[in-house]
């Protein structure tokens, strides 16, 4: 009897998660009944249709809700195409020009990382000058004390460098920390007219910030950026400390797309 009963509760269960279902078929199989006793009413035909689309629209919102599990394999597959080992959740970039011939670049990212046993992270940079010092580190919040990632290869490639780093630690996917990599470099801007670059290499949850600090006593000139494909447009720099700078927060780049920043001096 207790099986019987748990075979009813069952089956009660059954058409009550898929009510819409059984309304649009009793619907249905009361039309064609309708239409071989004889001919229905046009008012019948219209409140049949009514109910269709609304048995309809019931369904649309119950997998609209199920489609959590369909949004975790689509970014499951980003991830697995992704060239790097995370996603950038956030980034900001600091190009500190000392004077003509000396500059600090920081960058500082949060990273989400989408593989298991991840225990190392990469730069690469181009330009000109000779880097003088890199220090990186990380943490895992801003609660969090910084924790030192050590340098342990450099590779000339693409007609640039790319520095390899140790976290001296094991991360696993779904794992949030905050990377920072700060250069000290001698002449990397020696001429009139420079620039610098940033090229999307994973997708981004949230804007890219770009800020350069100009030394004191010199203003800038024809400050220019491009985003991606679209056309360039000015910026109006702004001073602090007695010195001049331009701050850029730029969301909705692609991965492989570049943000430039153009200006004379």
């Amino acid at each position: 009897m207790r099986s019987f009963w748990n075979w009813i509760k069952r089956v009660v269960v059954f058409v009550v998660q898929n009510g819409d279902a059984f309304i649009a078929i009793f619907v249905a199989v009361a039309v064609i009944v309708a239409e071989a006793l004889g001919k229905p009413s046009r008012e019948a035909v219209d409140s049949a249709i009514l109910a269709l689309l609304g048995a309809l629209a019931v369904a649309i919102l119950r997998d609209r809700g199920k489609s959590g599990g369909l949004d975790a394999l689509r970014q499951l597959a980003e991830d697995a195409v992704c060239e790097r080992p995370y996603v950038v959740v956030w980034q900001a970039n600091h190009w500190d020009l000392i004077d003509r011939d000396s500059a600090l670049i920081t960058c500082t990212e949060q990273l989400r990382i989408t593989r298991e046993e991840v225990s190392e992270n990469f730069l690469w940079s181009i330009g000109p000058g000779v880097v003088r010092d890199v220090a990186a580190k990380w943490r895992r919040s801003r609660r969090d004390a910084w924790v030192e990632g050590k340098k342990i290869y450099e590779i000339p490639v693409r007609g640039g460098t790319k520095e390899i780093f140790s976290f001296n630690d094991e991360h696993g996917r779904g794992d949030m920390l905050e990377w920072c990599v700060v250069r000290d470099i001698q002449g990397q801007f020696p001429g009139a007219n420079e620039g610098v670059a940033v090229e999307a290499a994973t997708k981004s949850e949230h804007p890219r910030a770009l800020k350069i600090t100009w030394p004191k006593d010199i203003t800038p000139k024809r400050i220019e950026i491009r985003e991606g494909n679209r056309p360039a447009r000015s910026l109006t720099p702004r001073t602090k400390d007695g010195r001049f700078f331009v701050e850029e927060k730029v969301s909705g780049l692609r991965v492989g797309e570049i943000v430039e920043i153009d200006w004379s001096w």
